[in-house]
């Protein structure tokens, strides 16, 4: 297996639709994998989690329950879409020596809404310089520029796929994510304030946009 190339990613559905930060995010969590001739690569997911199979290279059999059969070739407009898509595919075998991707569902769905959410996978206006200039030599003029929505939905940094997955947000409906931004605000913090103090009342979630902080207990 190798990583997959991200400019892979660009020519498959619904993947491309995906913002750039995104699809380099997924490609380093992807692998490619070769499939010798005649063996079904849909009943190699040993992990048994709803995956989608892209064809990449070589030639592959669709077998549908009411007899029909199908070959798709690797590079073709038929195989930018997950191979295992129709469920009345039945099983698949490889024509040849094969190249396929497989992504997690879950994942990608999860991508896909995020990306939605932050106006349809489009990237962040760019800062100006003096502004990006400001904030690295002193995180409060941050204040001057607050990020917008579509800026923290885009920062694949704090939000990253594992975080989406495994952290507080995952629990989140993806219906109050745009309305939970919407309602943030920037609050500047001088050096040495005390933000959140153990065995306090807890009553707020904070994200570091500048800056760093110390944790102690």
């Amino acid at each position: 297996m190798a990583i997959a190339d991200q400019s892979i990613l660009d020519h498959l559905e619904p993947i491309a639709k995906l913002s750039a930060g995104r699809k380099k995010e997924l490609a380093a969590l992807c692998f490619t994998e070769k499939v010798n001739k005649d063996i079904d690569p849909t009943r190699m997911n040993v992990a048994k989690a709803a995956q989608a199979l892209y064809l990449l290279k070589g030639d592959l059999s669709l077998h549908y329950y009411d007899d029909k059969k199908v070959t798709i070739h690797g590079g073709t407009e038929a195989a930018q879409y997950p191979v295992n898509a129709d469920q009345k595919v039945a099983k698949t075998v490889a024509l040849t020596e094969i190249e396929i991707l497989r992504i997690d569902m879950d994942l990608l769905d999860i991508m896909m809404t995020w990306d939605q959410l932050s106006s349809a996978g489009k990237p962040p206006k760019e800062q100006p310089k003096a502004i990006k200039f400001a904030q690295n030599a002193q995180p409060t003029v941050a204040e001057a520029h607050p990020r917008s929505t579509d800026e923290w939905l885009n920062d694949t940094e704090v939000f990253s796929a594992f975080n989406l997955q495994s952290g507080v947000f995952s629990r989140l409906p993806a219906a109050n994510i745009e309305a939970m931004f919407k309602r943030m605000t920037t609050v500047k913090v001088a050096a040495g304030q005390v933000v959140i103090q153990q065995g306090g009342q807890g009553d707020y979630y904070y994200l570091i946009q500048n800056g760093i902080a110390l944790v102690s207990r």
